[in-house]
């Protein structure tokens, strides 16, 4: 079973870099991604070493140092891994965890932290306005794992550009990323802009659709079917 909800009494072996879920207070909505940083046995609630961004973006030895200890862990909830990847894939998923880690702008303190953060695309980069060159990438908490699957080991799992892609509106948004998104300006911090509702990926989407067989999830990113797939039972 690729992607399953944790039981409280039971432990269930996870591979390295499968993709943790964490849920909202009180309910099974997903309301965070972070990639597995070793291979381990999970029982619901658990708190994991993961690379992630919260914010802010912890990928390797130095963001991690910059980010401080608390920032290195998620609670698991659900999982969900990719069951025949391949060591060229982990390895590749390596590589790019290595350059998000020594590209990534080390901020320190809870605004500064935002500036690794984007919502909407869920992974933008940030390009020199002197030379054009590629400096750094933002990336919501989906991005982050969305980014480390298709550039490391070539599996998009989102068809996030698709027409049909799910719409959301605010109290969604407040589910999954707080209160502030509330206020206009805080939205156009993160790339919402416009008017809702809005197509935004959401945490719950990717663990849909890690839950196919590997041959499927390989052959076509996912499209999720409405905004109840924020929700993993």
């Amino acid at each position: 079973m690729p992607s399953w909800r944790l039981k409280d009494l039971n432990r269930s072996r996870a591979p390295r870099f499968s993709v943790v879920g964490e849920y909202a207070e009180r309910t099974d909505f997903v309301r965070h991604l972070a990639l597995l940083r070793d291979e381990t046995d999970l029982q619901f609630a658990d708190r994991v070493e993961v690379w992630q961004t919260s914010p802010p973006i912890v990928a390797g030895t130095e963001t991690m140092i910059a980010a401080g200890t608390e920032q290195n862990y998620c609670l698991a909830h659900a999982v969900g891994h990719l069951e025949d990847m391949s060591a060229d894939e982990a390895a590749g998923i390596e590589t790019v965890l290595a350059e998000i880690d020594t590209q990534t702008p080390l901020w320190h303190g809870p605004r500064k932290f935002l500036l690794h953060y984007v919502v909407h695309p869920p992974v933008k980069w940030i390009v020199d306005p002197v030379t054009g060159t590629k400096r750094y990438r933002k990336f919501s908490c989906v991005g982050f794992v969305l980014e480390c699957y298709e550039k490391g080991a070539g599996i998009q799992l989102l068809d996030v550009d698709h027409e049909n892609f799910p719409y959301v509106d605010e109290a969604v948004l407040t589910d999954a990323y707080g209160i502030s998104v509330n206020r206009e300006n805080m939205r156009e911090r993160l790339g919402i802009e416009d008017a809702p509702p809005w197509q935004i990926a959401l945490p719950g989407y990717v663990l849909h659709a890690l839950a196919r067989p590997a041959p499927e999830v390989r052959a076509r990113p996912y499209l999720p079917t409405g905004l109840e797939e924020a929700h993993f039972r």
